[in-house]
């Protein structure tokens, strides 16, 4: 049955066909659907809210939203897809998103994004990926990854250009039983590991500590208990364990933690969670449902009552709170939000692009803010109510290379000048964590990286800064579970953090 499904009433079958409504779809004479009209689209007197189009050997080749919005894919005599494209309207040009090449064997050797970013791919003899190289530019370097497979063709090693591996071994079964990230060296190794019964369910994972996470099921393979290893204020280890319940259904009827506080749950005769009781017996949420499955009212523990309204397509449109204030929201014809109004009756409105990106925003004042993108949904420009805009410049690996302030950059592309009071200048490592960042007053920060691509330091260095030295500097140290164990700033006192 069809969201927003509802059989109709009346004496007549056109009176039960005007009064009902759901989702009608047309199909073609190969069977395969051309037009999509949901309950919504049909209210608002809509032909369709998507239509297909296909070329002669079946394969989709166009996908129309209700805005007029068509995304293409073009295939070869192959049937591998060539290109993903986007038009505005039937009306407009074509813009390319995506495109690929292949191999004589038909494997995809590259793929170039829609600003012309391209990552390529080589094969092994048994023909799994052996390398890709990601796209690199003057923030950011390429990256290489190297691949290597077992004789079942599982992933086991895996190399990037920076040093850092990955190491991946299996039981018979094929599932993952250990797992180490390391330099190549072998430093700052972390290994994880996880061992499995004979029905596949997790029993046992070991984290990068050491803790051992026991897990135990029933019968039917219902997670029944879970025992976690901690260690307590004086260093020793020992086990908590919180177990589960179930009904006939498999809805879980209640959790116990390692204290012996129980919450249980109820649930109607569609198995829709209906309450919840703490272990005090006090039922802190009370749940009511629409015919469609969505949540009409809920019930704190004070009997406070919240309610929710629904559109046709079961879109929500306004929560009422227990002071009677309510947000309410409406929606355009593709389903994005259109509007949203607040408890005290101030309206926001949003507009979309062909691609469903955010391009305007108006608020209950009337002032507007405007988006632009590139062809890689990255936002290039934005323009507040006073005219003034900012403007986002990329990498080649989509990052944020700079975020220049109105009037702060000159020229053409290709040629720019930049006022360095009014821009904010980024780079990054191969793996795309922040490297540098150059701020308006021309004070650099550094930031370093362990293994594992936890920030270790930052480090600010620049003419304008009045602290000493050793103040501009903050480390940070971390577990083999990537807790953070202290962080060090100027003061030479670590900031000393505890995690179970």
């Amino acid at each position: 049955m069809a969201k927003g499904m509802r059989p109709g009433t009346g004496a007549t079958v056109d009176e039960r066909i005007k009064s009902g409504y759901g989702t009608v779809t047309a199909y073609n004479a190969a069977n395969l659907p051309i037009t999509v009209l949901d309950p919504a689209a049909a209210e608002r007197g809509l032909k369709f809210s998507t239509k297909y189009s296909y070329d002669g050997a079946g394969r989709k080749v166009a996908v129309q939203d209700a805005s007029g919005a068509i995304r293409g894919t073009r295939y070869d005599d192959a049937g591998r897809v060539l290109a993903e494209t986007i038009q505005a309207a039937s009306s407009t040009p074509v813009k390319t998103l995506k495109t690929n090449t292949y191999d004589a064997a038909g494997r995809l050797i590259s793929q170039s994004d829609g600003n012309g970013n391209q990552t390529t791919y080589a094969y092994n003899a048994f023909g799994q990926v052996r390398e890709s190289v990601e796209p690199g530019d003057e923030s950011i370097a390429a990256l290489t990854m190297r691949y290597q497979y077992d004789v079942r063709g599982q992933l086991t090693r895996t190399t990037d250009s920076t040093g850092i591996v990955r190491l991946t071994s299996y039981d018979p079964q094929g599932r993952a039983i250990s797992q180490t990230e390391q330099k190549e060296d072998g430093s700052e190794a972390i290994t994880t590991s996880a061992r499995y019964d004979r029905n596949g369910n997790k029993r046992f994972e070991m984290d990068g500590n050491g803790n051992t996470t026991e897990f135990v099921y029933d019968l039917l393979n219902r997670l029944v208990e879970t025992k976690v290893t901690v260690t307590d204020v004086s260093g020793a280890k020992k086990k908590q364990s919180t177990t589960y319940g179930y009904d006939r259904n498999g809805n879980k009827l209640w959790a116990q933690n390692w204290l012996g506080n129980r919450t249980t749950y109820a649930y109607d005769d569609r198995n829709r969670l209906i309450s919840t009781t703490d272990a005090t017996n006090v039922v802190v949420e009370k749940l009511h449902y629409n015919k469609n499955d969505a949540q009409i009212a809920t019930y704190d523990a004070l009997n406070n009552v919240t309610t929710y309204a629904y559109d046709r397509n079961n879109r929500q449109l306004s929560v009422t709170n227990p002071e009677n204030k309510s947000t309410s929201q409406s929606y355009d014809n593709r389903g994005l939000v259109a509007s949203k109004t607040d408890g005290n009756g101030n309206t926001t409105r949003y507009t979309y692009d062909e691609l469903g990106r955010l391009s305007s925003v108006v608020n209950a004042l009337g002032e507007k803010t405007t988006y632009t993108y590139d062809l890689n949904g990255n936002r290039v420009t934005e323009r507040n109510a006073a005219g003034q805009v900012a403007t986002y410049e990329y990498n080649a690996a989509n990052k944020l290379l700079r975020r220049v302030d109105d009037g702060g950059r000159t020229g053409k592309a290709g040629g720019y000048a930049y006022n360095p009071a009014k821009t904010e200048t980024y780079t990054y490592t191969p793996s795309g964590q922040l490297l540098t960042k150059i701020d308006r007053n021309g004070n650099t920060t550094t930031y370093t990286y362990d293994a594992h691509d936890r920030l270790l330091s930052q480090t600010v260095t620049g003419s304008s800064l009045t602290l000493p030295a050793k103040d501009n500097r903050v480390v940070y140290t971390y577990d083999n579970s990537g807790n953070q164990l202290t962080m060090t700033d100027g003061t030479a006192s670590p900031a000393v953090r505890t995690t179970n």
